[in-house]
C-alpha cells in the first residue's frame, strides 16, 4: 500500500520539490514591507515602488531586533477595536506594531491606574489614526517606555546606554513626527491646534523618561502658551468649566496636572493654567454651592488648592529661623487662607464620602480615595511649614505622619500586582517625599524610603528613585550634622523636666551612628537621574544641598554648635 501512495495515477513515483528559502531582508523601504513584497533597496526610492506608480516612503535607518526574553514586552498583536482600527494602524510596520501594541495594552492601562481620562482611553489613539506627527509621536514614547522596562530602570540617564536599537528607533520616530508637525504648521486647519497640544503632552512625557527636565519643561511652555492663548483664559474663566474652549476639556487637565507637579522643581514662577487671584478657589462649584454632585466637581476644586500649595509650600520648606521672622507677616496669612480652603473642602469631600461613595464605580472610588489622601498631605504640610526649629511643635504631628504612612500602604495594597511605572496623575510620590524629608521620627523616615524603593514609578514628573535619593542624602546631612555638633548637649532635657508626650526624646549618639549606618551611600545616587547637576542646583528640591548647615538644622531642632560646622 505504501508503494501505491508514493506514485502517481500513471504508476511513477511521485518527486517531492525541494523549496529554496532564502533570507528576508529587513532592509527594505516602508512601502514595500506595508505591501510585504520584496524590496530591490535602491537607495533614495526603490524601483519596485517607483516601477509600479507608488510612492516610495523611504527606509527606517534602525530596526528593532526580534524581541526575545524580557525584549517581549509588547510584542503580542494588538486588538484595534473597530472605532480605531483606521487604515494608518492597519498599515503599521512591524516594529511599529510592536510599540503600538505595548502602548494600547500596557502604558495605557498604567496611566489611566489612579483615574480616568478620555485623554488617554479615546484622544490621544483617535488623534493618532489621522495626524501622523501624533501618531510618530506616540510610537517614539511607547518605544522609550519599553525600552526603560527591559532594563528595569525609571530613567535613562547617562549610565544607562542609549544606544540601543529600541532607543534609536524612538529618536527616528520622534524626528518623523517633528518633521510632520512642522510640515502641519502652516495649515490654517483649526484642528491643528489640538494636534500641537497632544504632541507637545506626549513630548513632554518622552522627555522625562529620559530625564530631560529642562527639554520637558520647554515643551511643557510651549503647549500652556498655546493653552493662555485662548479665548477663556484671556478673560480670567476657569478653563475646566468654559464652553467655548476649542480644544477638549480632558486635554487641557492633563496639561494641569503636569504644570502642577512641576511646581516640585520651581520653574520660572507659579503655574501658568490657573489664575494667580486668591479668589481662584472661591470661584470653583464647590466653594460657590458648599457641596459637590460627582468626582470631577471635586477634582476641579482640588487642582486650584494643589497648584496654590505647590507654589506656596517650596517658599516654606528651606526659610531658617531669622527668614521665617522676617517674613512671617506675608507667609502667615496666606498659610491661615489655604489651611482654610482645604479644610473647608475636606469637610465637602467627607459628605460626599457619606451620601454618594457607595455608588462610584470602582475607578471613580479610587480617585476619591487618592484625593483625599492628597488633602491630608496637604494640611499636615500647611501646619508644619512654618514651625521652623520648634522641634516640639514638628514633633507633635508624629501621629499625622505615620497615619499618612499606614494611608500610603493601604494604597500601595491596593494597586498589587499591576503598579504602573509611568502615569501622569499624582499618587503616593509627594506624600512619601513629605514623610521622609520632614518627619522628625527617622525610623518612619526609613519606612518612606523602603516604600519608594518597593515600588519604582513615575507621577508626571515626579520620579521614585530621585525621591529617595534627596530624601536619603538630606537625612544623611541632618543625621551627621548631628554627630558633629553639640546637638546632644542643646536637646537633652534639663534635670528637673521630664519630657512631654509630644516632645520626641533627643537621639544618642549610638542612635545616630545606628541611623547613618541604615542609609548605605551606594543606594541612590541623586545626580545620575537628571541630565546635569548644574541645572538641578535651581530646583526647589535640590536646594537643600547647597543650604547652610543652619538652615538645615532647622529640621533636626537645635542651633549648630562651636565644632567648627558653618
Amino acid at each position: 500500500m505504501l508503494a501505491v501512495l508514493n506514485q502517481t495515477q500513471h504508476g511513477k513515483p511521485s518527486v517531492r520539490k525541494r523549496v529554496t528559502r532564502t533570507k528576508r531582508s529587513r532592509a527594505g523601504c516602508r512601502t514595500c514591507r506595508l505591501r510585504k513584497v520584496k524590496c530591490d533597496e535602491t537607495p533614495g526610492t526603490c524601483q519596485r515602488c517607483a516601477s509600479s506608480g507608488r510612492i516610495c516612503d523611504g527606509y527606517d535607518l534602525h530596526r528593532l531586533p526580534p524581541a526575545t526574553g524580557r525584549q517581549n514586552i509588547g510584542a503580542v498583536m494588538p486588538r484595534l477595536q473597530p472605532s480605531i482600527a483606521s487604515h494608518r494602524f492597519r498599515g503599521m510596520t512591524s516594529d511599529e506594531r510592536r510599540c503600538f501594541s505595548y502602548f494600547r495594552n500596557r502604558q495605557i492601562p498604567a496611566t489611566l491606574m489612579f483615574f480616568d481620562s478620555a485623554l488617554w482611553k479615546r484622544l490621544v489613539l483617535q488623534m493618532a489614526q489621522a495626524e501622523s506627527a501624533v501618531y510618530h509621536a506616540m510610537i517614539a514614547l511607547s518605544a522609550v517606555h519599553l525600552d526603560t522596562e527591559i532594563k528595569e530602570v525609571l530613567v535613562l540617564h547617562p549610565e544607562v546606554s542609549p544606544d540601543s536599537a529600541l532607543h534609536l528607533f524612538a529618536l527616528e520616530q520622534l524626528g518623523r513626527s517633528y518633521a510632520q508637525l512642522q510640515l502641519r504648521c502652516s495649515s490654517q486647519d483649526p484642528y491643528m491646534l489640538q494636534v500641537t497640544l497632544v504632541t507637545c503632552l506626549l513630548y513632554v512625557m518622552l522627555d522625562m523618561i529620559q530625564g530631560q527636565y529642562e527639554t520637558a519643561f520647554t515643551h511643557m511652555q510651549s503647549g500652556l502658551r498655546i493653552l493662555k492663548d485662548l479665548t477663556p483664559f484671556k478673560r480670567q474663566q476657569d478653563p475646566f468649566t468654559a464652553s467655548d474652549l476649542p480644544v477638549e476639556g480632558c486635554l487641557v487637565a492633563g496639561f494641569a496636572f503636569l504644570d502642577i507637579g512641576f511646581m516640585h522643581f520651581d520653574f520660572d514662577g507659579p503655574p501658568r493654567l490657573h489664575l494667580e487671584e486668591g479668589l481662584d478657589f472661591e470661584r470653583t462649584l464647590l466653594a460657590r454651592q458648599g457641596f459637590i454632585t460627582s468626582l470631577q466637581e471635586g477634582r476641579q476644586a482640588y487642582n486650584i488648592i494643589a497648584s496654590a500649595l505647590f507654589q506656596f509650600l517650596p517658599q516654606c520648606w528651606h526659610l531658617s529661623d531669622a527668614d521665617i521672622a522676617a517674613q512671617y507677616h506675608r507667609l502667615q496669612p496666606r498659610q491661615i487662607q489655604l489651611l482654610s480652603q482645604t479644610g473647608r473642602m475636606l469637610r465637602i469631600f467627607d459628605a460626599f464620602h457619606a451620601q454618594h461613595y457607595s455608588h462610584l464605580p470602582p475607578q471613580e472610588q479610587q480617585g476619591f480615595d487618592i484625593l483625599i489622601y492628597h488633602i491630608h498631605s496637604f494640611l499636615l504640610a500647611l501646619k508644619i511649614c512654618l514651625v521652623g526649629s520648634n522641634h516640639a511643635a514638628r514633633a507633635a504631628y508624629t501621629a499625622d505622619f505615620q497615619s499618612l504612612l499606614v494611608a500610603t500602604q493601604r494604597l500601595m495594597h491596593r494597586f498589587l500586582p499591576d503598579r504602573p511605572s509611568v502615569t501622569l496623575d499624582l499618587g503616593i510620590l509627594p506624600t512619601l517625599h513629605l514623610i521622609s524629608t520632614f518627619c522628625p521620627d527617622y525610623r518612619l523616615r526609613l519606612q518612606a524610603f523602603n516604600l519608594l524603593k518597593a515600588w519604582p514609578h513615575r507621577e508626571g514628573p515626579f520620579d521614585s528613585d530621585l525621591t529617595a535619593a534627596l530624601a536619603m542624602e538630606r537625612m544623611r546631612k541632618e543625621l551627621t550634622l548631628m554627630r558633629d555638633t553639640d546637638y546632644h548637649s542643646h536637646n537633652a532635657p534639663a534635670a528637673d523636666r521630664s519630657i512631654s508626650k509630644n516632645e520626641r526624646k533627643p537621639l544618642t549618639p549610638a542612635e545616630i551612628e545606628s541611623l547613618l549606618a541604615a542609609i548605605s551611600p551606594d543606594d541612590h545616587r541623586f545626580f545620575d537621574t537628571v541630565d546635569a547637576p548644574a541645572v538641578a542646583t535651581r530646583w526647589a528640591c535640590f536646594r537643600i544641598f547647597f543650604e547652610s548647615d543652619q538652615t538645615l538644622m532647622n529640621n533636626i531642632g537645635c542651633a549648630v554648635g562651636r565644632s567648627g560646622v558653618d
